[in-house]
């Protein structure tokens, strides 16, 4: 709603019939003007204050305006003005207001918020709407020949409910972001149809279309800093009106087995991707400074992410003690396929130290909390006493390997329950082990000399 006056200097209204008035919206870029009649007031000659007279022959006149419908305004920023006219005089100009009226719309409306610059009233409009993300990841791999530095991912990516008929008002985005940092690499995605890619029409029977849902793209994220990451898809698409904006994010995820890209070292540095089932199947990557780490050696029966869980981690006068379990799928971890297992401690991406670990029955049956068919009776590994007095000081990354048979993984040790956070004191060096609480609470070894309190 508005209410207030207007009047063209020097110009005289002796008549409610010889004026009118107008708001305008005018778009700052297009400079498409949006203009709203107001409803004539009363005439006022106390109006023009300019020029002092004794009749209303230059007169202003009230206005009001109820309702004023702001639907057809497409999204953007908008000097907001009044415009009078009368006979052959049209004039525009700066609304004088008090500053102190304008609306604030926010909690109605946040698409609508009203701004003062230099005296100047302005509107933003922002029409967005938040939608669920479909991701359906189809190939994700790396790719070959003059790509082959590079991941190929292939999927889709779209807004459900919304229609996907017209490619230049979808954007679809990678998102990667480093857990520890939060810093985000922002990668646009090509958008495509089915037909384009051949590969299937994507639905889901809702009667919405889905055409344009399609994404392919070679990513190198070789150029990012040593690391965790994750990644998110967004998809923005833009109404065929231009009114609305719909937009999603979800976290890249694939539940199907698969799809996981192997370990690869590219510009000296190691390139790890899983699939974590404990989080919705979402992809985890970890570019690390891995020389000496056994990944070009990892083969396993299925790309779903190794089972681990640590029960304790623990230093003691110079020595490490713990227990946990370890197992691949689709395997069996039994006296007849009896795994070993490897504790590494690497130090700026060398292998400082490696030991081999006891392979024994754990405190409760794997087999049937997990109702496998595959025997894991034997999947649980411990270690007593292993001396770590004489590694010199500094942070220890601490890794685990697994051979069961013709099958080897290895990653590092974490500990999702904050169990072993703990240190020691021994022949003056202070022993501690840490969960990096924003790096998937991965477990390190800090050996420094000790300073008392």
């Amino acid at each position: 709603d508005l209410a207030g006056y207007g009047f063209n200097k020097g110009v005289a209204v002796r008549s409610l019939t010889d004026v009118s008035h107008a708001i305008v919206f005018k778009h700052t870029t297009t400079s498409e003007e949006f203009v709203f009649n107001l409803s004539d007031g009363v005439l006022d000659a106390s109006i023009n204050t300019s020029y002092p007279i004794k009749d209303l022959s230059f007169a202003g006149s009230t206005f009001v305006g109820n309702n004023i419908d702001l639907t057809s305004l497409v999204n953007g920023d908008y000097e907001v003005l009044i415009r009078t006219a009368y006979a052959s005089y049209l004039d525009t100009y700066d609304m004088n207001i008090d500053l102190t009226t304008i609306p604030d719309l926010t909690a109605i409306t946040p698409s609508l918020v009203f701004s003062e610059t230099d005296n100047k009233l302005y509107l933003n409009v922002n029409r967005v709407i938040e939608k669920y993300v479909l991701i359906d990841v189809d190939t994700f791999t790396w790719g070959t020949d003059e790509n082959s530095n590079k991941l190929f991912i292939q999927g889709v990516a779209a807004l459900k409910g919304v229609n996907h008929n017209d490619r230049t008002k979808i954007k679809q985005r990678l998102v990667i972001y480093n857990v520890s940092t939060q810093d985000e690499v922002v990668i646009d995605l090509d958008t495509y149809n089915n037909n384009e890619l051949n590969t299937y029409l994507f639905s889901i029977g809702d009667g919405f279309n889905y055409y344009f849902s399609w994404f392919s793209n070679f990513i190198d994220i070789s150029t990012l800093p040593f690391g965790d990451y994750r990644a998110t898809l967004q998809v923005e698409i833009v109404s065929e009106d231009g009114q609305t904006k719909y937009i999603g994010e979800k976290q890249l995820m694939n539940t199907l087995v698969g799809n996981i890209p192997a370990s690869k070292v590219v510009n000296e540095k190691t390139i790890v991707a899983n699939k974590n089932g404990r989080y919705m199947s979402r992809y985890e990557f970890s570019i690390i400074n891995g020389v000496g780490i056994e990944y070009s050696s990892v083969s396993k029966p299925t790309n779903r992410m190794t089972n681990f869980n640590i029960d304790e981690f623990r230093v003691s006068e110079g020595k490490i003690f713990g227990k946990g379990f370890m197992y691949m799928f689709y395997t069996d971890h039994n006296d007849a396929q009896l795994p070993e297992y490897k504790l590494y401690l690497v130090k700026d991406g060398t292998i400082a130290f490696s030991t081999t670990l006891m392979t024994i029955t754990g405190p409760y049956n794997l087999t049937q909390l997990i109702n496998s068919i595959h025997d894991y009776s034997k999947a649980w590994f411990s270690f007593e006493g292993i001396d770590i007095s004489t590694l010199e000081n500094g942070t220890y990354d601490i890794y685990i390997s697994e051979t069961c048979g013709e099958y080897f993984d290895i990653i590092q040790m974490f500990d999702d329950y904050k169990l072993v956070d703990n240190s020691s004191v021994y022949n003056a060096k202070n022993y501690a082990v840490d969960i990096l609480l924003n790096k998937y609470n991965k477990l390190t070894l800090t050996i420094s000399d000790y300073v008392p309190e």
